[in-house]
C-alpha cells in the first residue's frame, strides 16, 4: 500500500495557505484534469504535488485527493479494511464513521511547522479504486470551515481508472539516497517523512 501512510503528510503544501481570510468563504464548482468533480471554496487553483493524485489550493483551504488502485492493494480488501487501515497507519484516535452529509469522514488537527492545521477527510470507493479526499484549514478556522467541508466533500465525484481495472502499470527503478534500489510503479514519489530513513 503505497501511498496509504502518507495522505497526513500535508507539511509540503499547507506552508501554501496564506491565512485567515475576514470575509465568509464562499464556493465554486471544479473538474479537475482527471475528471473529478466537486465544490470546493472559490479561487483555488489545481496543483501537481507528488504523492497525491491531485490538489487543489487556496489561500485559505486546500483539497487532496490519494486515489489507491485495488490492483495494487490486498486482493478482497473493503473499504471498512482500508478506513482501518488508514487510522492505525496514521494514528487517527477516532475510526472512520458516517458525518450529517454522508460523507464516510474522520477529522483531526496537527501542528505544523508551529501551526496547527484542521483536516477533515472522507473515504470513497469506485469500482477500480480506493480515494481519500481531504480538506484542510488553519486550525482556528475550523468552526466556520467544517460545516462547510462536509458539504462541500459530499459533492465529490471520482472517476474509474482504467488502468487500475486491469491491473497494468508502468515501473520505474528508484534509487534511493541510503543506496538501495527498489522497483515500483512510476508514479511515486519521494517525501521527507519523520521516523523514516527514506520514503
Amino acid at each position: 500500500m503505497k501511498k496509504l501512510s502518507l495522505l497526513l503528510a500535508l507539511a509540503l503544501i499547507l506552508g501554501l495557505l496564506a491565512g485567515c481570510g475576514s470575509s465568509a468563504p464562499t464556493a465554486q464548482d471544479y473538474t479537475t484534469e482527471g475528471g473529478i468533480t466537486l465544490t470546493a471554496e472559490s479561487g483555488m487553483t489545481e496543483k501537481a504535488q507528488a504523492p497525491f493524485t491531485t490538489t487543489l489550493q487556496g489561500e485559505n483551504s486546500m483539497v487532496t485527493f490519494l486515489e489507491e488502485s485495488k490492483a495494487m492493494l490486498t486482493p478482497g480488501m473493503t473499504l471498512a479494511d482500508y478506513t482501518a487501515v488508514v487510522e492505525s497507519g496514521n494514528g487517527l484516535s477516532a475510526p472512520f464513521a458516517e458525518d450529517d452529509c454522508g460523507n464516510l469522514a474522520n477529522s483531526y488537527v496537527r501542528e505544523i511547522n508551529g501551526s496547527e492545521f484542521f483536516y477533515y477527510i472522507t473515504a470513497h470507493e469506485t469500482a477500480s479504486s480506493f480515494w481519500l479526499v481531504q480538506m484542510a484549514c488553519l486550525a482556528d478556522q475550523q468552526e466556520v470551515y467544517e460545516p462547510l467541508f462536509r458539504q462541500w466533500l459530499a459533492t465529490v465525484e471520482l472517476p474509474v481508472s482504467e488502468n487500475a481495472l486491469d491491473g497494468t502499470f508502468t515501473e520505474k527503478t528508484f534509487e534511493l539516497d541510503c543506496g538501495l534500489k527498489i522497483t515500483m510503479p512510476d508514479n511515486m514519489g519521494k517525501l521527507a517523512m519523520e521516523g523514516y530513513t527514506e520514503f
